[in-house]
């Protein structure tokens, strides 16, 4: 019976290999993200920044709620957020306070600005004011599907590729003769 105990340069040589497969598997996933973030500026009426106001947002679902506070030139931001409805409040002593409802979407960075008017007292009355998600800031070309838009939106071969073409640059292509298999092109976007 004759057992060999392998060499420490064998098994060194295996554990850095399994290193190497384990950080390459990986990698793809660090970039891969399954939150939101809402960012923006908090100002007065004539514009100028409200530092130390406090930003609220409260899940419309779980009632979980955030709360962050301006920087001194009125810029807040709440990263890591569970894509959802928010329900997004900004105050400030002496200023009536704003709320507006938001959809966080997966990836999203929503851009939020709140103008605070000024306000003897602060209210119980909350200004509601409806927003429209467009991101300006990054040059991401991606875009979210909602299941408004999944149930809504006619498709006429059923396929939920034909969906992918809502994202800008995305053209959907037939594969096969016969029309049976789609796949989307993102290389659209070089081509332009």
């Amino acid at each position: 019976m004759n057992t060999r105990i392998p060499s420490l340069g064998r098994l060194g040589l295996g554990l850095l290999v399994a290193w190497a497969v384990a950080a390459i598997s990986v990698s793809p996933l660090a970039g891969q993200t399954s939150t939101g973030s809402i960012r923006g500026y908090v100002n007065d009426s004539s514009g100028a920044p409200i530092a130390g106001a406090r930003v609220v947002a409260v899940n419309a679902q779980t009632s979980s709620q955030r709360e962050v506070s301006t920087q001194s030139n009125g810029f807040y931001a709440m990263l890591g957020l569970v894509p959802a409805e928010y329900e997004v409040t900004a105050r400030q002593v002496g200023m009536a306070p704003q709320r507006i409802r938001v959809r966080v979407l997966i990836g999203e960075v929503y851009p939020l600005d709140f103008r605070l008017a000024a306000s003897a007292i602060e209210v119980a009355a909350v200004t509601v004011v409806a927003a429209a998600g467009v991101e300006t800031r990054t040059s991401e070309v991606a875009t979210n599907i909602t299941q408004q838009q999944v149930e809504g939106l006619p498709t006429p071969s059923r396929n939920f590729l034909d969906l992918a073409a809502l994202a800008p640059g995305t053209q959907v292509t037939i594969d096969r003769l016969n029309g049976t298999s789609k796949s989307p092109d993102v290389n659209q976007v070089a081509k332009r």
